[in-house]
């Protein structure tokens, strides 16, 4: 940083007064680009070195780049059963500017007022954990490539309860599990992961096989080796593996018009039991109930939750509801199930949660704290990118 600074002085002068701090024989101009070059390299040096080791891409994020980090403030959570001095999550993130620059951290203990903790270890047989289940976010993203059958079963080698994977259907009619990037109007892009035009519905399943996922994706997380290789499978395949390793399955439809093929899919395999449909669009899921008035579905909402979500619903005869991790208070919990609804607290992708976690100083990047103060909350299920630290 102080070379940094006696450069910016040093180019100050020659751009405000014209004297001759120039290299040798080349003009001034060319002089002022070599000292813009090592800026930027310094610059570069300087904000990398902090960067977290887990992402492993070329260009460091934004979140660390910029030293600004993305804070969520969570509604205040009353918690009296957790087995640590750590508190509840805040409401949504914030939305003006002057609040996302913010650079201090913020106490989630602050957020709650609780009691020394009095009930046992999360290691005690009376772990009051034990009864939450564990749906790994895409599979086991942090080990394998996220939305591949690697990633799947690396969540049953940690002994996860199941997984939540996304769906789309090709151009030549096969459903596929990817997420990718884009609007809720265009979802699915590939240019990020794969570095080619469109989304994954305009391509058919021989295309998207022989694609290849690129080493330098900032959402690949699992790491450039892992990333090599890597597969879009097709959802037959992820729930015959599913079925056969014994987890159950979360799928979200990314798009219109695939639901009865899904439900059919999922009743085909006798897998009704297991598998649950989500999805944000929650016309989709009046649909499949009126395709399998058996099929369970979850009715997903981002942040800010809307007040009227129970009756939301309750209105497309829904069977759970999906909350975003950050807006689970505990009122929140208690007013779904008090409803009838089973409730699942879902985490966001890494990088965004990355961006998350550097506005707390008592619970990391999705460690055991964090998932210990949205388990007491309430919910039935957490939906996580780590689920080896959840377990």
């Amino acid at each position: 940083p102080q070379c940094r600074t006696i450069i910016i002085s040093i180019i100050t002068i020659i751009i405000k007064q014209q004297k001759p701090f120039r290299f040798p024989i080349i003009g001034l101009n060319a002089s002022i680009k070599i000292y813009v070059i090592i800026i930027i390299v310094l610059h570069y040096i300087q904000n990398t070195s902090s960067f977290n080791p887990n992402i492993n891409t070329k260009t460091p994020h934004p979140c660390i780049l910029m030293q600004t980090p993305v804070m969520s403030t969570m509604s205040t959570i009353s918690i009296s059963t957790i087995p640590f001095s750590s508190t509840s999550l805040s409401s949504s993130p914030p939305s003006s500017d002057d609040e996302k620059s913010q650079t201090s951290q913020t106490s989630l203990s602050s957020h709650l007022s609780i009691s020394p903790p009095t009930t046992p270890r999360p290691s005690s047989p009376s772990n009051p954990y034990s009864k939450i289940l564990i749906y790994g976010h895409r599979g086991s993203l942090y080990d394998e490539c996220e939305n591949t059958l690697p990633s799947y079963l690396a969540c049953s080698t940690h002994g996860s309860d199941g997984v939540e994977l996304d769906v789309f259907r090709l151009k030549c009619g096969t459903l596929v599990c990817y997420h990718g990037t884009g609007t809720d109007e265009e979802p699915g892009r590939m240019g990020e992961s794969h570095g080619v035009n469109g989304g994954i519905s305009w391509y058919t399943w021989d295309e998207v096989d022989r694609m290849e996922v690129k080493e330098s994706w900032d959402e690949g997380v699992c790491g450039v080796g892992k990333l090599k290789g890597a597969k879009v499978p097709r959802l037959r395949d992820a729930l015959e593996l599913c079925k056969r390793v014994g987890m159950g399955v979360k799928v979200e439809l990314k798009e219109d018009g695939i639901e009865e093929d899904v439900v059919e899919m999922i009743e085909s395999l006798s897998m009704s039991s297991v598998c649950s449909i989500s999805s944000f669009k929650h016309s989709r899921l009046l649909k499949c109930k009126s395709l399998s008035p058996s099929i369970k579905t979850g009715a997903l909402f981002s942040s800010p939750l809307p007040p009227d979500f129970v009756s939301q619903a309750e209105k497309v005869k829904a069977d759970e509801v999906h909350l975003r991790y950050d807006t689970c208070t505990t009122d929140k919990v208690r007013e779904a199930k008090n409803a009838g609804f089973g409730v699942m607290a879902w985490f966001r992708g890494p990088l965004s949660m990355l961006c998350d976690s550097e506005g707390w100083d008592d619970a990391g990047n999705e460690d055991e704290d964090m998932y210990r103060i949205v388990m007491g909350t309430g919910v039935d299920t957490v939906c996580v990118n780590r689920p080896g630290v959840a377990m």
